[in-house]
């Protein structure tokens, strides 16, 4: 299949979204998401490596989507909590991921980052790394509590 850049506002062949941000949380949002892969190709993930990263998008501090890392960015691991079958989880803290990016969210201005899911099956021989999943992601301002 066919990838276009993950930066890529056009409409796509998944309907109507425009590409400009494929996940979206509030500052202080915590969440598990579930990724359960094809059972044909991935029966038993238990042996493999998953590896996920964030890393801080070059913001403008004005709300705009950015299209490429901020240069000085560090990558920030995101947990692998569950890995059983062909089944993982993965936990967004988002307040502890965002803490040294150097723009944060506010009223009505979103900072964007970078999220990448590989997974690899470690052979001996000939090792495969898939990316599983990549996009851009939203972070956008919470009152709290």
């Amino acid at each position: 299949m066919a990838r276009s850049r993950i930066t890529d506002t056009a409409t796509n062949i998944f309907g109507n979204d425009d590409g400009t941000s494929l996940l979206s949380f509030t500052e202080r949002e915590k969440r598990t998401i579930d990724f359960e892969l094809n059972s044909t190709q991935f029966a038993d993930i238990s042996q493999m490596t998953i590896t996920a990263v964030l890393i801080e998008g070059d913001n403008d501090g004005a709300g705009t989507p950015p299209d490429a890392f901020l240069p000085t960015a560090s990558v920030q691991a995101v947990p692998v909590v569950s890995q059983v079958g062909n089944v993982f989880k993965l936990y967004f803290d988002l307040a502890s991921l965002i803490t040294g990016w150097t723009h944060q969210p506010s009223p009505g201005i979103p900072t964007y980052g970078f999220v990448s899911v590989t997974i690899n099956d470690n052979a001996a021989a000939n090792p495969q790394e898939y990316e599983l999943f990549r996009g851009r992601l939203e972070v956008v301002y919470s009152v709290g509590i």
